[in-house]
């Protein structure tokens, strides 16, 4: 795992070490006899979740970006590596990623060009494009 030092610094500076932060009962194993009661507690029908129990973890995670035209590979290829790539390691994760164009052009497009987008676009396999004159 790679750990930029700046959010890292934010990170600790946020959620202190054995602060409670994020991390102090995500995953953590209460031993038995260690004040929650042990298995029997948490199992028994009718009864409340002890006070340490660990609380949901989410199923879903989502989240949308605007790239910059002139970084677009590179902070695609970064968007790939630190979130998709970590998501996409987790047993039974089934992820989609849509890629969105918006391209406004003054003074139009030449046919030529517009042919050439159009058939990049289907070999590539987009789902919908277009051109309009506005």
């Amino acid at each position: 795992m790679l750990v930029k030092p700046g959010v890292a610094r934010q990170r600790l500076d946020r959620d202190p070490p054995g602060g409670g932060g994020p991390e102090a009962g995500a995953g953590a194993v209460q031993p038995s006899g260690s004040g929650t009661g042990g298995a029997n507690h948490r199992d028994a029908p009718g009864r409340r979740a002890p006070r340490g129990a660990l609380p949901k973890r989410p199923k879903r995670h989502h989240g949308s970006v605007t790239l910059g035209a002139e970084r677009v590979g590179r902070d695609g290829a970064q968007i790939a590596s630190e979130v998709f790539a970590q998501l996409s390691g987790l047993v039974g994760s089934a992820l989609r990623v849509t890629v969105e164009i918006d391209a406004e052009i003054p003074n139009g497009v030449p046919e030529n060009l517009s042919r050439v987008v159009t058939e990049n676009g289907r070999a590539s396999q987009f789902d919908s494009q277009g051109s309009e004159a506005v």
